[in-house]
């Protein structure tokens, strides 16, 4: 039977059994019209079900009011308070240590009164001595154990004060790398047990619990198995094995009654795995009988968890797509491009129906987790092209960091960007001819193809630059696409000289036959590099038409409308127009509050923007409030050693600056400067900004010679990144020339500041009256710089 042919019996059965038993006969002749062994078969099924009790409704054995009232008030050293969990053969109680020797809370477990049969008094014990044999900082511990005076067995366990893993996940909002570091705690627990020859056979979130310290513990195994250590399998499965199973994290071994092996655990963590992060479970289980059971989990093929987060949830009750992202602190897009991918191959296989081609062990799962949070490629992935580039991009990793993160958003965004009504086919084609290209782009620095050759990350693209002309010259819309991304590789490595004429002409190709939002794109890259060579009125006007076409395709609260809104806002705040820019950012603040909620990295954005402008104002109070709730946000969500951490931490300790709190400035300063240069590099413009903020604490001090040397140190960096005449810069110089005039050297200050100020008034920066004030403090004449020096300005 194909897929497609058991995909149709399946929907017919269930549609069947939903009707009453009179009807179906002829709903199945109906459906299935002249396939008569069709009909025969779904009308076998149907029939088996119908006969079937459904099993996995009710617990093996009911549980009983007087199961708490019969309980004895202590055993040994310990008060029971009171019943905390219920299972198919025990009770487990809050137990308090009340011996004056001290006090301590414990969960104690008591086999049932009418469970003590052979069988299970032995499987009781078995649970004993098995976690007699665990001690593991992520598996609850065993304390004890003993007779109850009626004869029951019982043991004394660690009491886990918690969250079911799944909540807690959710609760705290964890991002999926968070989510991955807190299940690798899981998988080496699990590892430990099976290394110790034990299978837990009943993995899932009720059994695992997170407390407060935000460390998971490993509960229940009540119906584990001791492996035989010559076979590693833990013997069949008897007919009340069907309940002695959670169906939904069940492996297809355990449904068939085979031979339990620590794959059918690998099994259930896939499933966990793939709950915590898509926030869906892999396949739903309608009618929990035997029959529907074994179809369900022997032969459906779960889909993949990238493709399900944005999918319309099954029933009314489970959660939106959006509401799973913002527990993930990020949109279902960026979600759903998290899991695409590695994340999707390795889920895959740990739930593969065949247990030989799963994860060997949960260590195995484990170490491609941790290959994947390293950005290294995972034993699982095919050797494919793409494949390939990501172990050039391994060998060249140092070089190419800043490369791979643009590269990977290109590669996903290709084919998805082209006009709708393209052919696939189209799309296809020329989301490899990309591909291809900046593959043969990489492996001109691979040593493996071109001995000899050490190509910096910088070098590369120039290559690639020089060869787009000639390769894409039959695709403009291509060309531009990859102007654009090498364009901000070049920015993000801090090179606006050489990034500028990319946008420039990515910019003209696609007002000459891109789409309205390309074109948005476009103008947002040159806006952004205009910004951050000082030139504003540029920006402005480039951010002023982005924002229109934006407003125009999506509306004003969209995401990328609302972005731009932000960069116009703060364009027009450093043109002075602080009453605008204002009213702007709130609005922005307004939306992203609405879209995310108050606790998601997406706010962070807008509340840094608009603490620096109330900062601007002088509304201290109000600016730390919003920079502090903006840093704890991050630091929840990214870590402490995040790029997006120390710049908020650099605003932070410049609005300390501020308020005159200098020692408070510095040290978080310092903490900055060291991110910087482990994030960037020794020379990078943010390492240059940091090494500037520094120099102005000196300065405020009265530490002159230590601010001009650190001033001298963050123009020579920022001189390397933007040509020598750009606004930005000579807006920078001018504080250089304050603190050569007040060390005493009027020459060099009048220098500085008559470079500075032709600089200013060609870019028409807001800067230019103040250095025409410093100018007229030194008496000097704005005229007075020769017309040969306006063109190569020399460093202070």
């Amino acid at each position: 039977m194909t897929d497609q042919e058991w995909r149709r019996l399946n929907a017919l059965v269930h549609k069947a059994l939903a009707l009453p038993a009179s009807e179906r006969a002829e709903f199945l002749e109906r459906a299935c019209g002249d396939d008569d062994a069709l009909r025969r078969e779904a009308q076998e099924l149907v029939e088996v079900d119908a006969r079937e009790l459904d099993s996995f409704e009710q617990p093996a054995v009911s549980l009983r009011d007087e199961d708490a009232a019969d309980a004895p008030e202590r055993v040994d050293v310990y008060r029971l308070v009171e019943v905390i969990g219920q299972g198919g053969t025990g009770s487990v109680y809050l137990g308090v240590r009340d011996d004056r020797e001290f006090e301590h809370r414990v969960a104690v477990k008591i086999l049932k009164r009418g469970m003590d049969t052979d069988e299970i008094v032995a499987r009781f014990r078995t649970e004993r001595q098995i976690l007699a044999n665990l001690e593991h900082p992520n598996i609850a511990e065993l304390h004890g154990g003993g007779t109850t005076p009626d004869h029951r067995p019982y043991f004394v366990l660690e009491l886990v004060e918690g969250l079911p893993i799944d909540r807690y996940c959710d609760q705290q909002a964890l991002t999926v790398r968070q989510r991955i570091e807190l299940f690798l705690q899981v998988c080496d627990a699990v590892q430990f047990a099976h290394q110790n020859l034990v299978v837990h056979r009943d993995l899932k979130p009720s059994n695992i619990l997170v407390n407060s310290d935000g460390e998971p513990k490993l509960l229940d195994f009540g119906i584990a198995k001791l492996l035989d250590p010559a076979t590693g399998a833990a013997g069949t499965v008897t007919e009340t094995g069907w309940r002695m199973m959670t169906p939904e994290y069940a492996s297809p071994e355990q449904v068939r009654g085979e031979p339990v092996t620590t794959a059918s655990d690998v099994y259930a963590l896939g499933i966990l795995l793939y709950e915590l992060l898509s926030g869906r479970r892999p396949y739903q289980i309608e009618r929990r009988s035997q029959s529907s059971v074994h179809r369900t989990i022997c032969h459906t093929i779960p889909e993949r968890p990238s493709s399900r987060v944005e999918r319309p949830p099954e029933e009314p009750s489970t959660e939106t797509a959006s509401t799973l992202a913002q527990r993930r602190s990020t949109t279902p897009p960026r979600l759903r491009r998290q899991l695409r991918g590695d994340l999707d191959t390795i889920i895959q296989v740990a739930l593969h129906k065949e247990p030989r081609r799963r994860y060997p062990s949960a260590r195995r799962l484990a170490e491609d987790l941790e290959l994947y949070l390293r950005g290294l490629p995972i034993s699982a992935r095919r050797d494919t092209l793409g494949y390939r580039m990501s172990k050039l991009l391994q060998r060249r990793r140092r070089e190419a960091l800043l490369i791979l993160l643009t590269l990977v958003a290109l590669g996903v965004g290709v084919a998805g960007r082209l006009e709708q009504e393209r052919e696939a086919e189209l799309q296809r084609d020329r989301a490899e001819r990309v591909t291809e290209f900046l593959v043969d782009l990489f492996e001109v620095a691979d040593p493996e193809t071109s001995p000899g050759a050490d190509l910096t990350a910088r070098e590369i693209l120039d290559r690639g630059v020089e060869r787009l002309d000639d390769e894409l010259r039959d695709e403009p819309e291509l060309r531009a696409r990859l102007l654009a991304t090498i364009c901000r590789v070049y920015r993000n490595l801090g090179l606006y000289e050489q990034a500028l004429p990319l946008a420039e002409t990515a910019l003209a190709l696609r007002r000459s036959g891109g789409t309205s939002l390309d074109l948005a794109q476009s103008l947002d890259d040159l806006g952004t590099l205009n910004f951050s060579l000082g030139r504003y009125a540029d920006a402005r006007e480039q951010w002023q038409e982005a924002r229109q076409l934006r407003i125009r395709e999506l509306g004003t609260r969209h995401e990328e409308s609302t972005t731009t809104t932000n960069d116009l806002a703060v364009t027009l705040w450093k043109l002075g127009e602080l009453e605008q820019a204002e009213s702007l950012l709130r609005d922005v603040l307004a939306a992203d509050r609405e879209r995310y909620g108050d606790r998601h990295l997406g706010i962070t954005r807008s509340l840094n923007n608009l603490a620096l402008l109330l900062q601007e104002e002088g509304k201290f109070d109000d600016a730390t409030q919003l920079l502090e709730e903006s840093l704890e946000i991050k630091r929840r969500a990214l870590g402490d050693e995040h790029p997006r951490v120390a710049l908020a931490l650099n605003n932070l300790a410049v609005l300390r600056l501020d308020a005159g709190d200098f020692d408070g400035a510095e040290e978080l300063l310092v903490e900055v400067l060291r991110l910087a240069r482990a994030i960037y590099g020794e020379s990078h413009p943010r390492v240059a900004a940091t090494l500037g903020s520094i120099a102005r604490v000196h300065r405020d001090r009265g530490e002159l010679d230590r601010a001009r040397e650190l001033l001298r140190q963050s123009y020579a960096m920022r001189l390397e990144a933007m040509p020598a005449d750009s606004p930005a810069l000579a807006a920078f110089s001018l504080r250089l020339a304050r603190v050569e005039l007040e060390l005493g050297d009027r020459e060099e200050a009048e220098r500085i500041a008559l470079q500075a100020y032709d600089a200013l008034l060609r870019g028409q920066h807001p800067a230019v009256d103040e250095a025409l004030e410093l100018l007229e403090e030194l008496e000097a004449d704005p005229l007075a710089l020769p017309g040969a020096g306006r063109a190569a300005l020399r460093a202070p």
